[in-house]
């Protein structure tokens, strides 16, 4: 699989993109950052391109921008996570932390993603609770907004001129069985506006 803790490189992505007449066009091959990937994308299937994907069981709709309710006043999203950009795991109730310097998962988001946490570089963390020991890996990461009216789809994925946007992020993860997942400053708050209100969060592909 190579070294976890750099940027993975391409791969036959898992999602497919709906042309007008119904075919499916296979995603093209990943090959560096997510710019790349979204004009490759763009080329392949031009004017057929009707907006609608699919990732692993989730059939979702591109949207320019996701409109999420916050839940307890604090900024939420839901994620989809892919290492090979192949097999894509969803993330509810990601926290959107603009006071963390970086993105923190737990360890059993890595292996459920298949990465080995032994190759990876090491760092630490402190808390309230001390200091953790952390691993470092880079991941393909797309937000998306489940449910809605339409009933053709499972929600909507925040897309850049036409397709779903996929950028890497650096994430650090750490042991334990913890269900909180913070989405930090380091990429993606380059990546991505957001712009909150005390009951709804929108977000958007940074400019």
């Amino acid at each position: 699989m190579g070294d976890p803790g750099r940027r993975a490189h391409g791969s036959e992505g898992a999602t497919r993109i709906r042309g007008s007449g119904g075919k499916q066009l296979p995603m093209t091959k990943r090959v560096g950052l997510s710019v790349a990937l979204v004009l490759a994308v763009s080329l392949l299937v031009g004017s057929a391109l009707d907006d609608v994907v699919q990732f692993g069981q989730y059939t979702l709709r591109e949207a320019s921008a996701l409109k999420c309710a916050s839940a307890r006043g604090r900024p939420y999203t839901s994620a989809l996570l892919s290492y090979d950009g192949e097999s894509w795991r969803m993330l509810p109730d990601v926290l959107l932390d603009s006071g963390a310097d970086t993105s923190f998962f737990p360890a059993w988001v890595a292996e459920q993603l298949g990465i080995d946490l032994s190759q990876c570089p090491q760092g630490t963390a402190s808390g309230v609770g001390g200091t953790t020991t952390t691993y470092e890996a880079e991941i393909y990461i797309a937000l998306v907004h489940m449910g809605g009216a339409e009933v053709d789809v499972d929600g909507y994925i925040l897309g850049n001129g036409g397709v779903p946007f996929l950028p890497t992020v650096l994430v650090a993860f750490v042991d334990g069985d913890s269900a909180t997942f913070i989405l930090g400053r380091t990429d993606a708050f380059d990546l991505f506006d957001f712009d909150f209100t005390s009951d709804t969060l929108t977000i958007r592909v940074a400019r």
